[in-house]
């Protein structure tokens, strides 16, 4: 009886990483479809943020350009 015991035992944690694994890899695959989805669905514009950024550093150029050139 403790052989039968031990091979269930071996056979249950062999099961339960595949079955780990098997779940890693189907929801990666879920992400990244819908990833894709929302890529696709993203306008091809630049974003708030991406804006709000590049008028941030345009304003910090003309600083530097007015302390160091006008300002000397």
């Amino acid at each position: 009886m403790s052989k039968e015991k031990k091979k269930k035992k071996k056979r249950w944690t062999y099961n339960k990483g595949k079955d780990a694994f098997t779940d890693y890899v189907v929801t990666n695959r879920e992400y990244t479809r819908e990833n894709m989805e929302r890529q696709k669905e993203l306008p091809k514009g630049w974003s708030k943020s991406e804006i709000t950024m590049a008028v941030v550093i345009a304003l910090a150029v003309i600083g530097c350009i007015v302390r160091y050139v006008i300002l000397k």
